[in-house]
């Protein structure tokens, strides 16, 4: 039985709101068997519905676009199509290659436009921002991150879009003071990602939360010039919930005590911050909505810290890495809180086996830990697999003293998908146990030089299996044909 056109095009528009780089490319070429699902997300492995006509007259109404990962430059036929598409609310093209010709394209006629994610689009430059805004008025949200050529000229374009909540310009270095600065004109923002932006200083923080009160979460991770002054201003938003100030080498204690006196305050991150002393962090122990806190390579933290942290009963996310005064007291008091789901020990030389079975006590909560460069043994991580029955992350690279039953015990986590092994002393033993994780996605071996061919195949009986790390391996003889076995999973190994 055949429906008629009418009912069919009807039928079509009913579920058609998404365009992506499947559709588009079956539409440019005429393909006639159309697929799509019944929720609007276009894949090429739902119903088919066989009516070009039809999606081609929904074309106009489609809300989202998204061209994630698309490689291959869009060809002139598609850029015909993109130009008839005027309803569109969202666009996310990260890490496609797009250019700024495709993309002006596709939204010069879409002024309802809200959302443009642009992240790693190396193509895009100040242009096809500059011709966005006259479009797109009710703009809320857009991310350039690692859009390493875009410069001031955009960001001054873009303050005009007064409806501004999210920013995301990390890692585009060409940013100055001059362009965050102008962004103060955007009252409304809540979001703003300015890490990687080099040459930022004091005066534009300063500049920006003087007038944008709203803020709830900033991260400024790698802007070196940074001083106390900025976080201090930072702190009177009224909102601020999470600050990322990794790597910004000049803040102290001072800054950190009057980010304590945020009552809004859930997640820091100080990696980093070399001059951070326990007075600051006792500090952050008093905040009660604080989830998560990054203090790796604050060298002069001791345990005092740690236990002052263990004030705040909702704590779930620590990272301790290279604080090497840390001791298993410090661990004994985390372990104790119920609710902690990752804990990061990285290089916590005075950390024993019997820290690591403490945090047992953590057994349905623990999804994540990594004690990659600990001294520590066999016992500890078969004590700690045995308890925390929802692992799903370990490292344990470095971790010299393990050998293959650390790992055969490790590969009855259920829930594992992901585990650092590089440069321990195991054998194909392991790797073969490995096989068995149903879950597993990626695996890291680099420098494991016991291991051979013949167990990384068998790894190929994980289904979900993304990639493995092979440099550095020496008994590994034939990378090639590795490759051909593992199908899709990426390995990576030396050059």
């Amino acid at each position: 039985m055949f429906m008629s056109a009418a009912l069919e095009s009807a039928l079509v528009c009913s579920f058609f709101t998404e365009i992506d780089a499947v559709s588009l490319r079956l539409l440019s070429s005429g393909v006639r068997d159309i697929v799509t699902t019944c929720s609007g997300y276009l894949s090429p492995s739902n119903r088919i519905i066989k009516s070009i006509n039809g999606w081609r007259a929904c074309l106009p109404d489609a809300r989202v676009a998204n061209f994630a990962g698309k490689k291959t430059k869009i060809n002139d036929a598609e850029l015909r199509l993109l130009s008839e598409v005027t309803s569109l609310i969202s666009i996310d093209l990260n890490g496609s290659n797009i250019d700024d010709v495709a993309f002006i394209a596709l939204t010069s006629s879409c002024s309802r436009l809200t959302s443009v994610s642009l992240e790693g689009c190396q193509c895009i430059t100040d242009a096809a921002l500059i011709a966005l805004l006259p479009v797109c008025k009710s703009l809320t949200s857009i991310s350039v991150r690692g859009c390493e050529i875009i410069t001031d000229d955009a960001v001054l374009v873009l303050a005009a879009c007064h409806e501004l909540t999210s920013v995301d310009l990390s890692g585009c270095s060409n940013i100055t003071d001059s362009a965050v600065t102008e962004l103060s004109a955007c009252r409304k923002l809540t979001s703003i990602y300015l890490n990687g932006c080099c040459n930022i200083t004091d005066a534009a923080v300063i500049a920006l939360v003087s007038a944008c009160q709203y803020i709830s979460s900033i991260n400024l991770a790698d802007c070196f010039h940074l001083t106390d002054d900025a976080v201090i201003a930072l702190a009177t938003c009224k909102n601020l919930a999470s600050v990322g100030l990794k790597f910004c080498g000049h803040i102290t204690d001072d800054a950190v005590i009057a980010l304590a006196a945020c009552p809004s305050i859930t997640s820091v991150n100080l990696r980093g911050c070399l001059n951070i002393t326990d007075a600051a962090v006792v500090a952050l122990g008093t905040c009660p909505n604080l989830t998560s806190v990054s203090l790796n390579g604050c060298v002069e933290l001791t345990d005092t810290a740690v236990v002052a942290l263990a004030g705040s009963q909702n704590l779930s996310c620590v990272n301790l890495g290279s604080c090497r005064n840390i001791t298993d007291a410090a661990v004994f008091i985390l372990a104790a809180y119920q609710n902690l789901t990752s804990i990061v020990l990285q290089s916590c030389h005075n950390i024993t086996d019997a820290a690591v079975v403490a945090l047992g006590e953590c057994q349905q909560s623990l999804v994540s830990v990594d004690l990659s460069d600990c001294y520590i043994t066999d016992a500890a991580v078969i004590a700690l697999t045995t308890d925390c029955h929802n692992l799903a992350s370990i490292n344990l690279a470095a971790c010299l003293n393990l050998t293959d039953a650390s790992v055969i015990a490790l590969a009855a986590c259920p829930n594992l998908n992901s585990v650092d092994l590089g440069g321990c002393p195991i054998t194909d033993a392991a790797v073969i146990a490995l096989g068995t994780c149903q879950e597993l996605r990626e695996v890291n071996l680099r420098y494991c030089r016991n291991i051979t061919d013949a167990s990384v195949i068998t790894l190929s009986a994980c289904p979900y299996l993304d990639s493995i790390e092979l440099s550095g391996c020496a008994s590994i003889m034939d990378i090639d044909l590795l490759r051909t076995c593992m199908g899709s999973v990426r390995i990576m190994e030396d050059s």
